[in-house]
Formats: structure tokens, C-alpha cells, sequence
């Protein structure tokens, strides 16, 4: 299996088919079939409820700030969820590890720029480190 690429994101899976356990490429059939495109693996609609992104990114020097345990540090998993009432969730776990841990600052204002937007900048932010909180809204 080839490694993921720091900062790599995988495809945007609703929440709803990942908890159903029905695999993204029977998602993406069933929408085809249905008439409507197939979703661009990494991007999704930004008011769609349960969209959730993950990515993978090594925390820059002083980690990523959370609000259960302080600072994390080391190769990170970022999963950045649309609570589909204008706002979204930022939660860090250590990759590989089952507890996930809120990233200081969240939730946060879904920005205009969308949720993949956000994820970015919040995987930005991790690899940055200095205590990274959830990425601000712009001004």
C-alpha cells in the first residue's frame, strides 16, 4: 500500500453511509445510478449534513492545541465535520489511536470558502504547530 502524503486527504464520506458501513464506492454507484454526478474524491457540498473529512499531517514544533488534554504532538489524524447549522467541528486524534480529542477553538463558522476550505487550512495550521487552534473565520 502506497504511504499517504502529509497532509493528504481522503474522500468526503457522509457520516451516514460511514456509519452504515456501506463502502464510498457503492455511495458513489447508488448517486450515479440516481442521475446525479459522481462526488469529486476530497470535496463535497459544504451544507451537506454529516460530511466529514479526514486528512493526515505530522504536527509542527508545539503541536496542536486540544481541549481535553493540552498539546498533542507527532503524526495526527484531522477530521473537520459539517454540524450542518452553520458551523463545523475540528477533532484530532494521534493516527492509529481510537480517541479523538477537540481541537482548541472548535466548533467554528463554516466558512464561506466551504468546508474542504476549512480543512485545509486547519491541516495548514497542525503542521505549523505552536499550540494550533482551529483555524478563525476571516475578518
Amino acid at each position: 500500500m502506497t504511504p499517504l502524503h502529509p497532509q493528504q486527504t481522503r474522500p468526503v464520506i457522509p457520516a451516514a453511509t460511514a456509519a452504515a458501513g456501506a463502502p464510498a464506492p457503492a455511495a458513489a454507484a447508488a448517486t450515479a445510478a440516481a442521475g446525479a454526478p459522481a462526488p469529486v474524491p476530497g470535496f463535497a457540498p459544504a451544507a451537506e449534513e454529516g460530511v466529514r473529512l479526514v486528512g493526515f499531517t505530522t504536527a509542527g514544533p508545539g503541536g496542536a492545541m486540544t481541549d481535553e488534554v493540552g498539546v498533542i504532538t507527532g503524526e495526527l489524524t484531522l477530521a473537520t465535520e459539517d454540524l450542518a447549522d452553520g458551523t463545523a467541528a475540528l477533532t484530532v486524534q494521534y493516527t492509529g489511536a481510537e480517541e479523538w480529542y477537540t481541537l482548541a477553538g472548535s466548533p467554528v463558522p463554516l466558512p464561506e470558502a466551504g468546508l474542504a476550505r476549512l480543512h485545509e487550512a486547519a491541516l495548514a495550521a497542525i503542521g505549523a504547530g505552536g499550540g494550533a487552534h482551529a483555524p478563525a473565520p476571516p475578518a
